[in-house]
């Protein structure tokens, strides 16, 4: 099964969400494969990272625009039970590649006028694509009245919310920094708790779309 991460905005998580989703499939013995399309390469310097500390991490690839075709994902994904791909900030060639082999699109949003206007357009290229279509909530700050109303902002938008949101918590990029996914990184932490249930949801979501 492979799940992209997608989004025209920067800053939304989706980097986060790759990096820890692909290590938690991999810390559970899937064969795990993450793909870096973002030219930031976000996630091959997570990767990095971690093999400097010596931290367990899946393999990571950095491929483009010409993911979709026959001979280059399709082809590597069939080797692997779960393919997770980091898209770029952007609905350019590569989100539309990366949303032609995924069976899930996550769509990472966090609560502001700004990314609700953008949000818009990521969901039609999704459309476009005929391809599952969830949004995530991420950088949810409850202590103030946008974060608590985030929900309420989505309530008419015609696709499906994850009920796990990620709150904005300093765990998330320290972890990256540091080459771990959160679980590892602080175990006992509100990040990794919050995690599990999002990483839960998600197989529950893929469960649904392959026994459907």
């Amino acid at each position: 099964m492979i799940v992209a991460l997608a989004g025209q905005k920067g800053g939304t998580g989706k980097s986060t969400i790759a990096t820890n989703l692909a290590a938690t499939y991999h810390r559970r013995r899937q064969r795990t494969l993450l793909v870096d399309g973002d030219p930031q390469r976000s996630s091959l310097t997570w990767s990095a990272r971690a093999g400097e500390l010596d931290h367990d991490a899946p393999p990571v690839v950095g491929m483009g625009a010409d993911m979709a075709r026959k001979g280059q994902l399709p082809r590597l994904a069939a080797e692997y039970d779960r393919v997770v791909i980091d898209c770029p900030p952007s609905n350019g060639p590569v989100p539309r590649a990366a949303m032609r082999v995924a069976d899930l699109v996550i769509v990472p949003w966090r609560p502001g006028p700004t990314d609700a206007w953008s949000l818009a357009e990521t969901l039609d290229l999704a459309a476009d694509e005929e391809v599952a279509t969830v949004i995530a909530i991420t950088q949810c700050d409850h202590r103030t009245a946008l974060g608590r109303g985030a929900r309420d902002q989505l309530a008419d938008i015609g696709v499906h919310v994850m009920t796990s949101a990620l709150r904005l918590r300093v765990a998330y990029p320290e972890a990256m920094a540091s080459g771990q996914e959160v679980a590892t990184y602080a175990p006992r932490g509100a990040a990794a708790k919050e995690f599990k249930a999002f990483a839960a949801e998600v197989e529950r979501l893929l469960k649904g779309l392959r026994d459907g």
